[in-house]
């Protein structure tokens, strides 16, 4: 994987999108849809793009603590502004 591109208004929103409240409306669609964002500038690993998608349909599911569970690694922009 490589790192981010120095910043942009774009990287920032679809950061806020992977990093949405578990449970919220629409929530899974939403970091699913941040994470092939990620996936296509080569920071996010199809592993955990995988996760993801599983995630998707179930707003209520956490990716990071199922990435954990299936002993996936968690890139760095999953845990931006999380602690590890």
């Amino acid at each position: 994987m490589t790192a981010l591109s120095p910043p942009n208004h774009f990287d920032d929103l679809q950061i806020a999108l992977l990093h949405q409240a578990i449970g919220g409306l629409g929530s899974g669609a939403s970091r699913y849809g941040a994470a092939m964002y990620f996936y296509a500038q080569h920071t996010m690993p199809a592993s955990m793009l995988e996760i993801y998608r599983a995630c998707s349909k179930f707003d209520h599911e956490d990716p990071i603590a199922m990435a954990r569970h299936e002993g996936v690694d968690i890139p760095p922009i999953s845990h931006h502004g999380m602690d590890a």
